[in-house]
């Protein structure tokens, strides 16, 4: 069985001849490699690793433009040219900030992003950090009650558009080593988490200029709700929302309110066009496991056990059921572990417990550490195909 055939068959929950082995391990992963790892690209990294691929990282179904607003990006004091910023102000974010590479160059202290508009401008700010090899966001884009108007305004004048050839273009690249899955955008809620206002400017403002946020969060769904009408229409056969769902961000109450009925929205497009949806999960699901499964979603994507989640899998499933797909498995503990016979006992005794199901698809917690051994990886395959066959 090719890699997308074993894929295809569980996502369409039908037993494969094994588990597949499919962690997240994208951009974030290659790009704190050498160079000699860097120069083979993610997908023949992908392949070298025998990994099922679910691409869902390296291509969107869509792409954006915009007017009325104009970019400027700023490294070290110095303003850069990025010619795609002259179409969309989305050209570097959301999250993408965080995956590119030229950012992570040593030499680069800081990065400052701004959107000038007709009725103000909205400044955010990044730092690149070498020792984690990574760029972390310390200043967010809305800071005042006035900044709601002005995004509003952006995401008011943001258009999105068919992207369906980089998606064939991937797919002739895996071939039969994996499937392409539509990447699309979160709850409105995670994205002013995430991207624009941070946590705490997040759950203060939606507690003092409520009607502010949610006629923000209204136009932000109607928009994304463009995005998802796109990637399911595309021939992808599996929509992955990058939600990050998990109480350490917010209450069950306003995953209640404001999230699961976004997640509800994207699975019924999805479904619509007959199409399979899951959402990336990588945070604490404990409280809200039976409400995200509630949304109408197929699957749980990048799941993290404890102890850095807050649920197990075989708790999961004894809860849940056949209903979904899960997805996930090793966390950063297991992936970075220098002792084999630890990742081998804790991979083996996670197969156990879910090959009886068989909707399950062995991954990582979340994303692969930046510091995990490629003969981790390489071991992990090979205990896949020992401990996996159905």
């Amino acid at each position: 069985m090719t890699p997308k055939q074993r894929i295809l068959k569980v996502i369409n929950n039908q037993k494969p001849d094994r588990v597949p082995w499919s962690p997240l391990m994208g951009y974030n992963y290659i790009n704190a490699q050498n160079e000699q790892i860097r120069q083979l690209g993610i997908i023949r990294l992908w392949k070298k690793l025998k990994i099922d691929i679910v691409d869902r990282e390296t291509v969107s179904a869509y792409g954006t433009k915009s007017k009325n607003v104009k970019v400027k990006t700023l490294v070290n004091g110095k303003q850069i040219n990025i010619s795609e910023e002259e179409k969309t102000w989305q050209a570097e974010v959301p999250l993408t900030m965080f995956l590119l590479y030229k950012y992570r160059d040593p030499s680069v202290k800081k990065i400052e992003k701004y959107f000038e508009t007709p009725i103000g401008t909205l400044k955010s700010g990044y730092v690149n950090v070498p020792l984690s090899k990574t760029v972390f966001q310390n200043e967010y884009f809305i800071k005042t009650k006035d900044d709601i108007r002005i995004l509003k305004y952006m995401y008011e004048n943001l258009e999105y558009i068919e992207n369906y050839q980089e998606i064939k273009d991937k797919e002739k690249e895996i071939g039969d080593d994996g499937i392409v899955a539509a990447g699309a955008p979160g709850s409105p809620a995670i994205e002013l988490i995430e991207e624009y206002m941070g946590l705490e400017k997040f759950l203060m403002f939606l507690f003092d200029y409520p009607d502010e946020v949610k006629s923000l969060m209204g136009i932000m769904l109607q928009k994304n709700l463009e995005a998802y009408k796109i990637a399911a229409k595309s021939d992808v056969p599996l929509i992955v929302v990058w939600e990050d769902t998990g109480t350490g961000l917010y209450s069950p109450k306003i995953f209640n309110e404001y999230i699961a009925t976004a997640l509800a929205a994207y699975t019924n497009i999805a479904h619509n066009y007959g199409k399979k949806i899951y959402v990336h999960s990588c945070g604490l699901l404990k409280d809200i496991l039976d409400s995200l499964v509630a949304t109408g979603i197929d699957g749980i994507m990048d799941m993290t056990p404890v102890p850095i989640g807050n649920i197990g899998f075989l708790e999961a499933r004894e809860r849940i059921g056949n209903k979904i797909v899960l997805t996930g498995g090793l966390d950063a503990n297991v992936m970075t572990a220098k002792n084999k016979d630890l990742i081998e006992e804790k991979l083996s005794t996670l197969l156990a417990q879910m090959k009886p199901y068989g909707n399950f698809i062995l991954g990582s917690g979340d994303s692969v550490p930046a510091n995990t051994p490629i003969d981790n990886l390489e071991f992990i395959y090979e205990l896949v195909n020992k401990y996996g066959k159905y």
